[in-house]
């Protein structure tokens, strides 16, 4: 019985990652960044907040949606880039790009 050697190809490794702020309503990973009248923020939903009067109208009478969006790219080794949005904006960007992204590279 003869047995054949096959060449394993290795799974790439991140190399890069950067980040980007997102504006505009409605977009990246802010998903309380939406127009007055919609459910998400302006309907009964029990927070903390909600005990105070002056919080009751609106979730974003709080502040729920002031830090904003931001986007992660990925790059690989291959050259293969993936995406994603998240919640956290400046502050996200720069923990994911100045701090987080040691632990990311070569992973």
């Amino acid at each position: 019985m003869s047995f054949t050697t096959s060449k394993v190809k290795s799974f790439p490794k991140i190399k890069e990652v950067r980040t980007f702020l997102i504006h505009g309503v409605g977009s990246g990973g802010d998903y309380h960044n939406v127009n007055s009248g919609h459910w998400l923020i302006d309907s009964k939903i029990a927070t903390p907040m909600s005990h105070y009067p002056k919080y009751q109208k609106s979730r974003t009478d709080f502040g729920i949606n002031v830090l904003g969006s931001f986007c992660v790219e990925l790059e690989a080794t291959d050259g293969t880039k993936g995406f994603a949005t998240g919640f956290g904006g400046p502050p996200a960007c720069w923990l994911t790009a100045e701090h987080f992204k040691r632990f990311l590279v070569g992973a």
